[in-house]
């Protein structure tokens, strides 16, 4: 393949198997990056004790072959052939890939000053503006260490937008607070010297994330859905029982709301006077229980007659939303298509049948209703199995005319990012956008020490943190521990380096403990709450979101870019970057080491010399 003057990004897996009852994949991920007069090529293995032998002389390689340590930085054309190896497992599939060298990528002199560079670290940094640095012209070639290549000439997806989500759980937390504090939250989150969010989520009828659950907005199979109303969101916390499922520990025993009539809409609102622009995402976990084949909440399939209700029941939402002055941006025909085991509210819908709903049914009746602008997303689930659902929706014609794009979650792995699903659905549908709508610290407490978490910033700039994988998933590998703030940040970057137009976190506000959940699926919020004082604790994770939310907006461009570190470990150094509105490049650089790095920022002819803290994440904006 020829990459003349251009730097792409390519991912191959490779699998191997074990000799066991069962099958199991050795799940590996192969980044390689083509830089004009150079290859990056990084590899990196998503199972413990798995060992990566290549060749780049187009000989196969085996266990003799040179062992991969860290990233390979070639300046001459070379064929790798690559295999993943590990005692007691088949050796996996060989993967190969040819380059050749040939174009400066350092003719272009992209007139930059300088950079103002933003700080969060383990050190104590929390979003610190750390000064300026200045541009230096004339590079023609790669330094010998570590570098951040930009290329602005070569742009990618347009950003939709960054935010969290509103939950009823979050708004039950912000009714325990005073008007002022609670402004201040809203501020914090929605307001321009805060995080400045433009993109968010909320859910249709009851989700985990309900105080009590288990309600929708049609009670009943009555015709026309006549009892169709959104009063559960307005309602308030009056005649809500605090929380109590186990694990609380008594939390809220003797406390009662502050302001017991705040709920989900008044929060929303609250967050429109802030931002009146905010783009939001709505997103059913279930269709009413009636219209399902168990008429039950959790699990269950929608009964083939009740297609064109549900569409009717979700246009009905918009409308009710409409006329309580929230303008919906855009809808998933439900959350977690695949369920969730039955666990709490959810609703199977298999690819073809959501590809018929979304072309028979939804789109026509969000037309019919006047909300044809309102946008489609399809999916709404784990990365892993997105290509099944985007070929089943976006390769439908009748249903691709109305979906925008695909929506997914991250919780099929607390250390890979899927980046080869993410680029083989943008290779087959590119005019299609790909939105990551929900991640979190879930599972919170299950193993960690009680309250570990609160307050203590270090607990989330290391590695404390477990997921249901850890006990529960057939392949461990997935879900070993973890640092929230790498896992956050890292999924951010490389998302943006693999067509992600925009990012939204879960829930905006939780209690100390991680909920309320009625089905005690505690988990971590940016913010948490001590429901007894009024303790508002802004974690680790509110400034991840802030380096990315304020300097990364709507209509802004991704830009090719690779990060290279000779020497340490793959997962060392993360890099992504944004041509924004005004002309600024913004770069976003994650250091998961302990060590301080110095790097080079390489735009063109222009170099910026660089260094970011020990485990830290920052944002340079270059002008």
């Amino acid at each position: 393949m020829n990459c003349t003057n251009r730097l792409r990004r390519k991912q191959i897996s490779l699998a191997a198997s074990e000799f066991h009852p069962f099958f199991r994949i050795l799940k590996q991920e192969t980044s390689v990056s083509e830089a004009g007069s150079v290859q990056v090529i990084s590899l990196s293995s998503g199972t413990e004790g798995a060992q990566l032998r290549y060749t780049l002389n187009g000989e196969a390689p085996g266990p003799d072959s040179p062992l991969y340590e860290g990233p390979l930085l070639l300046s001459s054309t070379a064929s790798l052939r690559a295999v993943a190896i590990r005692s007691g497992y088949a050796d996996s599939e060989e993967t190969s890939e040819s380059f050749t060298v040939d174009g400066n990528i350092f003719g272009t002199d992209w007139g930059l000053a300088g950079a103002a560079v933003t700080v969060s670290s383990e050190a104590g940094d929390r979003f610190r503006a750390a000064g300026s640095l200045s541009a230096a012209g004339g590079n023609a070639q790669f330094p010998s260490g570590n570098f951040v290549l930009l290329q602005p000439e070569r742009l990618k997806q347009t950003i939709d937008g960054f935010g969290g989500s509103f939950t009823e759980s979050a708004a039950y937390i912000l009714s325990y607070l005073g008007e002022s504090e609670r402004a201040s939250l809203i501020d914090a989150y929605f307001g321009p010297s805060g995080a400045d969010y433009t993109l968010s989520r909320t859910h249709v009828g009851s989700c985990d994330f309900s105080v009590a659950g288990n309600y929708s907005y049609a009670p009943s199979a009555a015709e026309n859905l006549a009892d169709f109303s959104v009063a559960e969101d307005k309602k308030g916390f009056a005649d809500t029982p605090a929380p109590s499922q186990a694990g609380y520990g008594g939390l809220y025993d003797g406390l009662s709301p502050e302001n017991p009539s705040y709920d989900l809409l008044p929060l929303i609102k609250e967050a429109l006077e802030a931002k009146p622009d905010l783009r939001i995402i709505a997103s059913p976990w279930t269709a009413p229980n009636w219209m399902k084949s168990n008429n039950g909440w959790y699990g269950g399939d929608l009964k083939a007659a009740n297609y064109s209700t549900y569409a009717d029941y979700i246009a009905k939402y918009l409308a009710a939303y409409r006329d309580e002055g929230v303008d919906i941006w855009a809808v998933t025909p439900v959350n977690e298509p695949h369920g969730n085991g039955g666990q709490w509210e959810s609703m199977t819908l298999p690819a073809a049948s959501e590809s018929a709903f979304i072309a028979d049914n939804l789109g026509p009746a969000m037309a019919a209703a006047g909300f044809g602008g309102v946008k489609i997303l399809g999916y709404d689930q784990n990365r892993d199995g997105v290509e099944e659902y985007a070929r089943g929706i976006l390769g439908n014609p009748a249903a691709a005319a109305y979906t925008y794009g695909t929506a997914v979650h991250w919780y099929e792995s607390s250390n890979l990012t899927f980046n080869a699903a993410l680029d083989a659905v943008h290779g087959e549908f590119p005019d299609k956008a790909i939105l990551h709508t929900e991640g979190c610290i879930d599972s919170l407490g299950d193993d960690e020490p009680l309250y570990s978490w609160w307050q203590d910033d270090g607990w989330w700039w290391n590695e404390n943190a477990t997921e249901w994988g850890y006990y529960w998933a057939g392949d461990k590998s997935l879900h070993p521990k973890y640092t929230p703030v790498h896992r956050y940040a890292r999924n951010i970057i490389e998302g943006l380096n693999h067509w992600l137009t925009g990012w939204v976190d879960w829930n905006l506000v939780l209690d100390k403990r991680g909920g309320p959940n009625h089905v005690a699926n505690f988990c971590g919020a940016p913010v948490m709450v001590d429901p007894a004082d009024g303790t508002v604790y802004y974690t680790p994770l509110y400034d991840v979101m802030r380096h990315v939310s304020r300097f990364v907006r709507p209509g802004d461009r991704v830009m090719n870019a690779v990060a290279y570190a000779p020497g340490l470990d793959p997962d060392a150094l993360h890099a992504a970057a944004v041509l924004n509105a005004d002309g600024k490049f913004t770069v976003i650089v994650l250091n998961t080491s302990k060590e301080a790095l110095e790097y080079d920022i390489l735009a063109g002819s222009q170099t910026i010399r660089a260094s970011i803290p020990a485990n830290a994440i920052q944002t340079l904006v270059l002008e």
